[in-house]
């Protein structure tokens, strides 16, 4: 997790695409972001919906990770979304979850392991990028997993979601996480990806195989 004085400043960051992040407020100020752990150092995990988001931070509160609430990515201090030499900008998109046998499989901290697409953008010169959008690759690939679940209108889904209210946000979360079972191994062994349609309260899977490599699965 990181820390960070909450400082908004004016972002074009995720603006043609509006991500989510998870993030709670914390002592002197501050807030914690969730992020993932990986190659190039922790990157902020974001959501492209609310429910998406909340089906993890309800998790998290199960894990005694308590507090953590979808915020606007783009309003997040720019500074989070730095690798640590300043090399470029990146974010873990989290799409779905690994999934064996239909069972959600959890990290041993008893969090949801995830499957995320790795966004990175050079920084050139030094100079901070005034935006930092989805790549092409990034919505192709995401494009790719919701139409082979059938869910090809996600985009237009995830803007309506974004519109309910926080209770409908955490009824569709708590349904999601009741008619799903879990277990607990390693996430390299799943079979299918899990991902949740808020709309229709539906699971939708897809085979594992097809959208899973090393660098999109964060364990």
């Amino acid at each position: 997790m990181t820390s960070k004085n909450e400082q908004p400043e004016p972002s074009r960051y995720f603006s043609l695409f509006p991500l989510l992040a998870l993030a709670r407020d914390v002592a002197g100020g501050q807030y914690d972001v969730s992020c993932e752990a990986g190659e190039d150092g922790p990157s902020v995990a974001c959501y492209t919906n609310p429910v998406t988001a909340v089906i993890d931070a309800t998790q998290y509160a199960r894990a005694r990770e308590p507090g953590y609430a979808p915020r606007l990515a783009g309003s997040l201090e720019r500074a989070l979304f730095y690798r640590a030499d300043c090399r470029c900008l990146m974010t873990d998109v989290r799409i779905g979850w690994p999934v064996l046998n239909r069972r959600i499989i959890l990290r041993t901290d008893r969090t949801l392991s995830s499957v995320s697409r790795h966004i990175r953008v050079p920084v050139l010169h030094g100079e901070a990028p005034d935006s930092f959008e989805l790549d092409e690759a990034g919505l192709q690939w995401l494009d790719d997993i919701h139409e082979r679940a059938g869910l090809f209108a996600w985009r237009e889904t995830a803007r309506a979601v974004a519109s309910w209210p926080p209770d409908r946000v955490a009824q569709a979360a708590n349904r999601a996480l009741r008619s799903i079972e879990v277990t607990v191994c390693d996430p390299a062994l799943c079979d299918e990806v899990a991902l949740f349609d808020p709309e229709t309260g539906q699971w939708h899977f897809v085979p594992s195989r097809d959208f899973v490599k090393a660098k999109y699965l964060k364990v």
